[in-house]
């Protein structure tokens, strides 16, 4: 593996608990099942990434409820850009038990714990999505690699967070019920106000 990638997010062997998956929940238990399904999620990644949300989908009912949830947030931090939003909230509506728990891992579940009641999230100038990020500089720059003009900024109850991730985007936040995101400000990113050359 080279330096600049990063470890694969999908465990083969997690048990027992090695450093990398220490940060796993409690509720983690190791699944034969599980592990095959993460297997064959690997082998997808490596010759068609587009591929990995339909596979785990055509796989995942061979999952107990906690691996589900962890496998399906290890597939969304490997490229959620391919499926459109409705895709990735059929699988995120699962009435599958134990979401919060099995979608993060620990220090995720912490730093969501620490967010305020009211959060305030950003994204690019699009139809509203499921993903948001609690950082402007990221969403600026995330709305300037788009060649976004717009970036919005909205306020919304962290009861409405479904998942708090640190993995692919810096402080990421899943929110399925975004009609209840209340739209405070459209923001003109700073290369459009001529603050960039």
């Amino acid at each position: 593996m080279e330096n600049n990638q990063e470890p694969n997010d999908l465990p083969t062997n997690p048990s027992p608990r090695t450093k990398r998956d220490a940060d796993l929940s409690d509720a983690f238990q190791y699944s034969r099942s599980a592990a095959a399904v993460a297997d064959l999620l690997i082998e997808v990644e490596k010759n068609d990434p587009k591929a990995l949300l339909t596979n785990f989908a055509r796989y995942s009912k061979s999952l107990d409820d906690f691996n589900f949830w962890f496998l399906l947030s290890s597939v969304w931090a490997r490229d959620n850009t391919i499926h459109s939003a409705e895709v990735w909230a059929s699988h995120f509506m699962s009435e599958r038990r134990g979401r919060k728990l099995g979608l993060m891992k620990r220090n995720e579940q912490k730093k969501l714990a620490k967010l305020p009641p009211m959060i305030t999230v950003y994204w690019p100038d699009a139809p509203l999505t499921i993903a948001y990020t609690l950082d402007h500089d990221f969403a600026q720059k995330l709305a300037e690699d788009q060649g976004v003009r717009w970036l919005n900024r909205g306020t919304i109850s962290k009861d409405k967070v479904i998942a708090y991730f640190d993995r692919r985007r810096p402080r990421e936040v899943v929110i399925l019920e975004n009609e209840t995101l209340t739209v405070d400000e459209i923001m003109v990113p700073l290369y459009l106000q001529g603050g960039f050359s």
